[in-house]
């Protein structure tokens, strides 16, 4: 899941400011459990922004939306970032970006 982290925007003309991480998934304390590979999809010559590709295990995601295990604990802040020193980002109350 290494280009997980890639840029999705900001690919489109010069002078748009670089590569940018701002397209994002959202998933519950329960469906990120079922999250297999995460993906940033190349649509150069498409759109500005990369699309972001999520595989679920259709099992875990049963599993999940019919709550037969644990959720995650809810996280009201990412506290890793691909680049250091970035600030941290806020995820909504719950949810978890994957």
């Amino acid at each position: 899941m290494a280009d997980a982290l890639d840029s999705t925007a900001g690919h489109a003309a010069e002078g748009q400011g670089g590569g940018r991480r701002i397209d994002r998934i959202y998933l519950d304390p329960w469906m990120v459990q079922a999250v297999l590979a995460v993906r940033v999809l190349d649509t150069t010559g498409l759109s500005d922004h990369h699309a972001v590709e999520v595989v679920l295990s259709r099992r875990k995601l049963a599993e999940a939306l019919r709550r037969e295990f644990t959720s995650l604990p809810p996280s009201s802040a990412l506290t890793h970032s691909a680049n250091a020193g970035a600030p941290s980002i806020t995820s909504p109350e719950g949810m978890t970006p994957a």
